[in-house]
């Protein structure tokens, strides 16, 4: 069998009704593109870990990932969250409380800050 492979009998896929991904990508600062990691992210994550930690009840819904990039560096910092695909940009600590109390703990997107790509 090859190029697939049987999960293990004690395998278990842990489904979230929220998965926060944080980009951590850093690049050298005189690069030819920006990084989240260049503009807060690494605070931003470890804000939204303690914010979790603040609310155990969460544990079992809701998770924060640290990621690579996600493809969006002149708008950074990204933060993206599944299952719904709420994409937020240029989050800084104001913002992300917002995020926090609304998103995180509440479970809804914070409309007025929810970003599209240009067309």
């Amino acid at each position: 069998m090859t190029g697939s492979r049987a999960p293990a009998s004690n395998a278990t896929v842990i489904s979230y009704k929220r998965h926060f991904f944080v980009c951590q990508t850093s690049r050298p600062e005189n690069g030819p593109k920006p990084s989240c990691g260049a503009n807060g992210s690494p605070v931003l994550f470890s804000r939204l870990l303690s914010a979790l930690d603040e609310h155990p009840e969460l544990a079992a819904d809701v998770a924060v990932t640290a990621c690579g990039c996600l493809g969006q560096c002149y708008d950074g910092p990204i933060i993206v969250v599944y299952p719904e695909v709420t994409w937020y940009a240029r989050v800084g600590e104001a913002e992300l409380e917002e995020i926090i109390k609304t998103h995180l703990i509440g479970g809804k997107p914070v409309e007025r800050l929810r970003w599209t790509a240009a067309a």
